[in-house]
Parts: C-alpha cells; structure tokens; sequence
C-alpha cells in the first residue's frame, strides 16, 4: 500500500500526540498517532483476510487426509527407536515440545493440495524443517542427536507413536468433551453385531485419527451421525475413503451419535483386543 506524504499527519502528531515530561523530555504518544492513522486511511475500507487455508498447527483440527496417503510411512529401526528412547526418556518437556513440531510437519505435508515425489519419504525430517519450513538451528537442536541424523519422512507416524509414550500423552486427551459422552446400550450392540464384518485393522487407526484431527474443537454437531464423519476419512495408505469401502458401508452401524465417538472408538478397541 502506497501513500503520498501529505501535511495532515505532521501537524497532528506535533500537536496531538506529544508532550513533555517532567525533566522536559519530548514524550510521543504514539497509540493516539496509531488511532489516528487508522481513523484517517483504514475506516470504511474493506478487510483483507490473510489466514492461510488448509494449513493447520499442532494440536489444531485438520482435514480427513492421512499422512500416509502423502507419503508413505515405515517403521524406525529397533536401534533408532531406542536411542530416542535414551536420549529423550528423562526429558518429557523436551519431548513434548519435539512432538510439537512434529506434528506442525505432518500438518504442512498433509495440507499439500498437489502429489508429492514418492521419493520425499527419503528425505531427512531435519532438511525438511530447516529447508522447507525454515526454522532455525536453536528449534532443530531441540530434536536431539539421533532425530536429526536418522529420522526421514516417512517414519513420522513412528516417531509421533514413540514420542506419545515418552510424554505420557493419551491423543484422545485432546478430543472436545461433547464427544466423550457414554455410549448407549443400542450403540454397543450395534457395533458389537457388526465386528465381524468390519476390518479392524483398517477403521481402528481411521476412527482415532477422525477423533484426534478433526474433534479437538466443537466443528462438527455432536448429534451428527459417527458414521457419517468416518466415511470422508482415507482409509490408511490407500487412496479410498472409508465410504468407498463395501465392507464398511455395508456393514457398519447407522444412527451411533458423535457424541459417542470415542467411548465406541474404546468399545470397539476393547472388543477387538479381548
């Protein structure tokens, strides 16, 4: 935004906007000169909104997409997995704070409106940050020796599982309480009669997922059909949603509320691991 430098700002600033303390100083004040610049060329104007669209922070509700389904994801070695374990156990608050950022990075990826290279899940999660969402090195020597040397793209979702442990961190924790309401009788039986139809494997991880990105705040109605939330979500890897799925359309149950989500999410992982 461009502006001439006309004399009405000078003279009101000289006269409005200073005065002298009591050792004589020239005091300016600059609030008023700030109100009156906004009064003089800002009112009326119309508003500009600069949020950036489909990018969310840790911790914030993002989309039905998976991390997975951007890049493909694989499990850290057992020696890597340990070494985290090692150099990060007795420091919870510096592993929350690694998590943190781990989670802004796979809000970043999976927000990508376009197909990444199926060579990204190679790349090293430190050039990443550094490179692509340009933090510093006081916030990449947070992550610790071993992250920064031997953790790449495609082992977040490992990285965030062990992380979770180390920090003593439940993700449905952050769900919004509307969600976490009883689950009815009718509901159990429901989901109970339908088990043996659904795979587990696949709608378990999706259900939490659903639960953890898309419920930390109160977007969706809690009187909304589950069913119909999960059927927008991937389905893992793959390119399908739930909703293309026959098995999952078919067979799981209509009419279980929101605001049952994650005590039938619990239900079913109960049911499933008894």
């Amino acid at each position: 935004m461009e502006k001439s430098q006309g004399e009405r700002t000078p003279p009101y600033v000289t006269k409005q906007c200073v005065h002298y303390s009591d050792m004589a100083e020239l005091c300016y004040n600059f609030a008023s000169a700030e109100k009156f610049l906004l009064d003089r060329y800002f009112r009326n104007k119309p508003l500009v909104n600069l949020r950036l669209r489909g990018f969310k922070y840790a911790d914030d509700v993002s989309s039905g997409r998976s991390l997975a389904s951007k890049v493909p994801q694989e499990a850290m070695t057992y020696d890597v997995r340990r070494r985290i374990r090692e150099e990060l156990e007795a420091w919870p608050d510096v592993a929350q704070r690694v998590l943190d950022t781990v989670e802004t990075c796979m809000n970043f990826l999976t927000s990508a409106s376009f197909a990444l290279s199926t060579s990204v899940g190679n790349r090293p999660l430190e050039a990443y940050l550094r490179d692509d969402l340009l933090m510093g090195e006081a916030e990449l020597h947070i992550l610790g020796s071993v992250v920064r040397q031997h953790v790449q793209l495609k082992h977040l979702d490992a990285l965030v599982a062990l992380l979770q442990k180390l920090t003593n961190t439940d993700p449905l924790d952050r769900v919004a309480a509307v969600y976490q309401q009883a689950a009815s009788e009718d509901a159990k039986a429901a989901l109970t009669e339908a088990l043996p139809f659904l795979d587990l494997d696949v709608l378990l991880p999706v259900w939490q997922a659903m639960l953890v990105n898309n419920c930390v705040g109160e977007t969706i109605s809690k009187d909304c059909d589950l069913k119909d939330s999960l059927e927008w979500m991937q389905s893992g890897g793959a390119a399908d949603v739930l909703g293309d799925l026959a098995w999952f359309q078919q067979n799981f149950p209509a009419g279980v509320p929101m605001r049952m989500g994650v005590a039938t999410y619990l239900f079913v992982l109960e049911e499933a691991t008894a």
